[in-house]
């Protein structure tokens, strides 16, 4: 198993500002798979704060179904729980986003890109486990999972292949300081960043291994 905790500085879809505060990002990069978000929502991530500052939390996403509608996206932020309960996710509700991802997505089996959304402002308690859920109404968006990439955390989902054994690719961006860098940019002023080539969809498909924007 391996963990990622990089400065924010080399991921280039991080638009941090230089001062005294330091950005880090927690997350993994092995998935090798594509979960339809609405067909297996709520779908998420559970992960550990390293820092009182949140800046952003960032999936892999991927378009599964290039003729269907581009619906918005609810990425919330749960505190206190541990995955899904009867009533849904566990825990608090702390923060929420709802937003429109790019017309433009890489496709089955090319190399997905990270988009961040942008949670700066909100402060999490360091050690504590949060879970990041994502919800939408249709099964255009996929977000890229696989293997047991990160110690911290795991998917919580209804894949029923999956249980406790694996991570969506995600990244979590907070800051150590005070005062924060800057947020990142609304997810639609990436469309001219993201390329792919649109395949048919289906729920779960094989992929090649993810890269990195840098």
């Amino acid at each position: 198993m391996s963990r990622i905790l990089l400065a924010a500085a080399s991921a280039a879809a991080i638009a941090c500002t230089a001062g005294a505060a330091q950005a880090d990002t927690i997350g993994s990069d092995l998935g090798v798979f594509d979960a339809s978000i609405e067909a297996f929502e709520p779908l998420g991530q559970t992960f550990i704060a390293v820092d009182p500052n949140l800046i952003s939390i960032g999936f892999a996403y991927s378009d599964i179904n290039p003729d269907l509608s581009n619906d918005p996206i609810t990425l919330s932020l749960y505190a206190g729980g541990a995955g899904l309960g009867p009533g849904g996710v566990e825990g608090t509700l702390i923060a929420s986003r709802t937003f429109t991802l790019p017309a433009v997505l890489p496709g089955v089996g090319a190399p997905p890109a990270f988009i961040d959304t942008d949670f700066s402002g909100v402060s999490l308690t360091v050690g504590d486990v949060y879970i990041a859920a994502l919800t939408t109404t249709s099964f255009k968006v996929a977000v890229v999972y696989g293997a047991d990439g990160y110690d911290g955390g795991t998917t919580i989902n209804n894949l029923s292949g999956c249980g406790t054994g694996c991570d969506l690719d995600f990244r979590v961006v907070g800051s150590d300081g005070a005062a924060a860098p800057a947020g990142v940019p609304e997810p639609a002023s990436w469309a001219l960043m993201l390329t792919g080539v649109m395949g048919l969809g289906a729920s779960l498909r094989a992929r090649r291994r993810l890269s990195l924007v840098s």
